[in-house]
Order: structure tokens, then C-alpha cells, then sequence
């Protein structure tokens, strides 16, 4: 009976080390808001309700052979499968950041930023906005589900401790990085260029218009013009957002089956 008792308490632990990695991680379950026993009742809770239904590699049997090494062994890889989906999650939160800075510094409010208490630092104020909408759309269309779910397959693709930082894994976080980028500066795109207009027709002021103080009258016509903009291409923006959260899902499926 010790024994036995001793095996399930290794299995419980496992399944405790690959939950942690999705619950503290994830999109919406990383806030710092979010108080530590919280999270661990939410982990513990939804670590006793998977066992019951764990595939065979999970068995409390096949902990048997695990010694000291094997089970250091074993955490360490649930702790790479942690940080893997750390970085994806970041990625994809960075990305809509990346638009919305790039956003505010055409408009004028690079230097205009307040505090991200999810980040615990500050951000410009597009940035933010535009990193809250993409959790609130995140949470609207269910995608945490679909995230917790995608917890629950890697228990029948990958057995304890056999997540390994392969070729096949870091060619998808670089991919996904570099997509990163290219969805960014789209998002920023159409901003750029309604401040290119902008800036042209201030410099054909100021060359035939010499009475014009084209230096202030620039600021509210940048600014203006360019809220008028992203209010007009929130329902784009709200696709691409969409879309880029479906992106990160599939990567995170693909990466863990």
C-alpha cells in the first residue's frame, strides 16, 4: 500500500509539472493580479481531475523505475515544455505591442506611456489598449479553452519527461517569431501610411504657405487623423488579432503533438 501510495504521488507531481506550465504561463492565467494560491488551487484542482483519464505512458506503474536522476530528469523537461509555451505566449502578446508602439510613435505618443500592470512596467498608450483587446478577444472566443485543451492532448502525445527542445521545436518558435514581426509592422501599415500623406502635404505647406507654423499645426493633424484611422480599422484589427490567435494555437498544437 506504501508503494503504490508512493507511485500515485509521482504521477500526481508529473501531472502537476506539465499544468504549471500552461496555468502560469499561458494568456490570461499569467497576471501577476492573479494570487499565487489561486493559481495553485487552479493547478492541484485540475491535476486531480486529469488523472483518472491519463493514457497508459502515465500509469503509476511506469514511475516505478524513475530514481533520482530520472526524476530530475523528468521535471527538468516539464520545466523546457514551461518555458516553451512562455515564450510563445509572449511572443504572441509582443506582437500586437510592437503594432500599437509602432502606432504611437507615428502618431506623436512615443513618449506618452502608462502603467501595464500585467507587465509590471510601462507601456505607450495604443501598445496597451491594443494588448487588452487581444486578451478580450482571447477570452470571447473561448481560445483559453481551447488552450487548456490543447493541455489535456499533450498528455496522450507526450509521456513524462520526453518534451525535448529539438530541431522541430525551435524551427517553429523561430518561425513564429519571425511571423511576429511581418504581423506587427502590418499592423501599423496603414497608420504609416496615412502619416507619410500627412507629413508630404505639411512640407508643401511649409514650402509655398511660409506664414503656416507647420511644426504646431502638425501634432493635432497627426494625432487626430491618426485616431480617426484606427477607430475606422478596429474591425480589421480585430481579424488579424483573431487570426493571430488561431496562429498561436495551431503552433502550440503542432509543437506538442
Amino acid at each position: 500500500m506504501e508503494l503504490s501510495l508512493q507511485l500515485n504521488v509521482l504521477q500526481f507531481f508529473a501531472v502537476v509539472g506539465r499544468f504549471s506550465g500552461f496555468m502560469l504561463y499561458g494568456p490570461v492565467f499569467h497576471f501577476p493580479q492573479m494570487k499565487k494560491r489561486h493559481k495553485l488551487i487552479m493547478i492541484l484542482g485540475a491535476s486531480f481531475l486529469v488523472l483518472p483519464g491519463l493514457p497508459k505512458e502515465w500509469n503509476p506503474n511506469a514511475f516505478g523505475e524513475f530514481g533520482i536522476w530520472e526524476l530530475s530528469a523528468m521535471m527538468a523537461s516539464e520545466l523546457c515544455l514551461g518555458i516553451t509555451i512562455a515564450v510563445m505566449s509572449r511572443i504572441m502578446m509582443e506582437t500586437v505591442v510592437l503594432g500599437g508602439h509602432l502606432m504611437d510613435r507615428d502618431m506623436g505618443f512615443a513618449m506618452a506611456s502608462i502603467m501595464d500592470p500585467g507587465a509590471e512596467g510601462q507601456r505607450t498608450v495604443i501598445s496597451l489598449i491594443f494588448l487588452n483587446v487581444l486578451l478580450l478577444i482571447f477570452v470571447i472566443i473561448d481560445a483559453h479553452h481551447d488552450f487548456l485543451r490543447i493541455a489535456l492532448i499533450s498528455f496522450d502525445t507526450i509521456g513524462p519527461g520526453e518534451f525535448v527542445m529539438n530541431d522541430t521545436v525551435n524551427n517553429t518558435i523561430i518561425d513564429f517569431t519571425a511571423n511576429m514581426f511581418l504581423v506587427g509592422f502590418k499592423i501599423s501599415l496603414p497608420i504609416f501610411c496615412v502619416i507619410l500623406i500627412i507629413n508630404i502635404g505639411m512640407a508643401f505647406m511649409a514650402k509655398f504657405g511660409q506664414e503656416f507654423e507647420v511644426m504646431m499645426l502638425s501634432f493635432p493633424v497627426r494625432l487626430g487623423l491618426g485616431l480617426f484611422t484606427v477607430v475606422m480599422l478596429l474591425p480589421i484589427i480585430i481579424q488579424v488579432f483573431t487570426s493571430l490567435i488561431d496562429d498561436f494555437l495551431f503552433n502550440l498544437l503542432e509543437l506538442l503533438t
